[in-house]
């Protein structure tokens, strides 16, 4: 018989070594707790992700670094851009995308394209007409002076050319901390709504729902055996044939507890029957009062209440052209938040509007209500004209009791007139007793 002695050389050794990026665990580890042993097998050097999304300590850092560098802002960095890096808002949609889907809550919107809706005889109906705004720049430089302000410049998700035009035309003018947020305000409104606050659907984080709880498992009697189980069996088939001998042959009904009544609502007060809603039903006012401020937005019926009960002040915020035209609500304060006058349009062979809003708008309301405790109903002529601006503005000066209302002056004469009557039914206030003298 041969034997093969075998002697391991260097490279034979170095091959049958484990490799270095393994852990062997110890034979006393093999004994530790789970955690313990997934502790000792984690490699080393492995870092858990924080969640990248506002308002997380470590994301919110790494934003501000990466930016204005980066250029272009998703959704999350952009919400740390707006709420903790100090940017402004740019906003460059065209008034009419601004009145349709609404604006971000403290924006600035400056539209790099004009836009308006009329007839077309070819179509039969009204089409949207969009036209360069040749004035766009000299527009942002009144708004913004400072170039070294930081900007996130937002369109909308079919306006990228306008958009990035729009920040190409901020660099040449001296705009440094320009960053552009990808997806425009339908990326935005996706996650956050107007307020700035994260919608439900947008993946945010809900508790596990609780488990029921299990019931324990009984062990199992050990099998009886001889006599014993014997006479066991015959008990249980005793008990059987008496039970069921006892038992009716027709299945009756068992009693079932009857269904919880709802509770009593309490009883509506006289007069208050087909009109819950409207103004002056009593329950109908206190519920408005204790929902506002708070609510921020008052439909028609809860505009009147918070003016008549609530001593909020009714502040007109249209142009005076708009004024003269279709007139004010009595006891009302105008203060109009833009200028606006008709103009004949070469290009268009028409004549349009044109506005320009008013920078010491805020200076006139605060010589006018020098209290910022000063309960406010702004109102302007569709309820997002003008009015979004102005309640933002008036937030950013310290005022607390700002409510807005929806639809603005058009719906208002809908429901009511000028003189605070209500329309095609008599009885309406006289005169707006209670209504708050400015």
């Amino acid at each position: 018989m041969r034997v093969v002695a075998f002697v391991p050389t260097a490279a034979s050794a170095t091959s049958l070594q484990a490799p270095r990026s393994v852990a062997k665990p110890s034979q006393a580890a093999l004994f530790l707790p789970k955690q313990q042993r997934l502790q000792i097998r984690r490699p080393t050097g492995v870092k858990v992700q924080a969640a990248r999304a506002w308002p997380d300590a470590g994301f919110i850092a790494e934003t501000k670094r990466a930016f204005p560098v980066k250029g272009v802002a998703d959704v999350e960095e952009a919400r740390v851009l707006f709420s903790s890096a100090g940017y402004t808002y740019l906003d460059v949609r065209s008034e009419v995308e601004v009145e349709d889907t609404g604006k971000v809550r403290g924006s600035v919107n400056v539209p790099i394209v004009n836009a308006w809706r009329q007839y077309s005889e070819a179509e039969g109906k009204k089409v949207l007409v969009q036209e360069p705004n040749r004035e766009w720049i000299s527009q942002v430089e009144s708004r913004i002076r400072n170039r070294q302000a930081p900007l996130l410049v937002a369109g909308s998700a079919g306006g990228e050319a306008a958009t990035q035009e729009a920040i190409s035309a901020l660099k040449r003018a001296g705009y440094s901390n320009v960053v552009k947020l990808e997806g425009g305000y339908e990326a935005w409104s996706s996650v956050f709504d107007f307020k700035l606050n994260r919608r439900k659907s947008a993946g945010a984080v809900r508790p596990a729902p609780a488990q029921p709880a299990r019931r324990p498992v009984e062990a199992a009697a050990a099998p009886q055996r001889g006599p014993q189980a014997v006479q066991a069996g015959y008990n249980n088939v005793r008990e059987n044939l008496e039970r069921t001998w006892s038992s009716s042959p027709v299945p009756r009904a068992q009693p079932q507890a009857p269904p919880p009544q709802p509770a009593a609502r309490p009883p509506m007060p006289p007069g208050a029957a087909g009109m819950a809603r409207e103004w002056p039903n009593p329950a109908f006012v206190a519920e408005t009062l204790r929902a506002f401020p708070d609510k921020a937005v008052a439909d028609v019926e809860e505009a009147m209440a918070l003016l008549m009960e609530g001593r909020y002040v009714f502040l007109d915020v249209r142009p005076v052209m708009e004024l003269d035209a279709k007139g004010k609500v009595k006891n009302s304060v105008s203060l109009p938040y833009a200028n606006a006058r008709q103009e004949f349009s070469q290009e268009k062979g028409q004549m349009v509007l044109k506005s320009e809003p008013i920078f010491h708008w805020v200076d006139q309301v605060q010589q006018r209500f020098p209290n910022t405790n000063t309960p406010l109903l702004v109102v302007c002529t569709n309820g997002s004209q003008y009015a979004i601006d102005a309640l933002t503005a008036l937030e950013e000066a310290g005022y607390t009791n700002i409510v807005g209302l929806k639809g603005g002056y058009n719906a208002w004469t809908k429901v009511f007139d000028n003189k605070l009557n209500r329309r095609g039914r008599r009885g309406g206030p006289k005169q707006g007793k209670r209504m708050m003298l400015a």
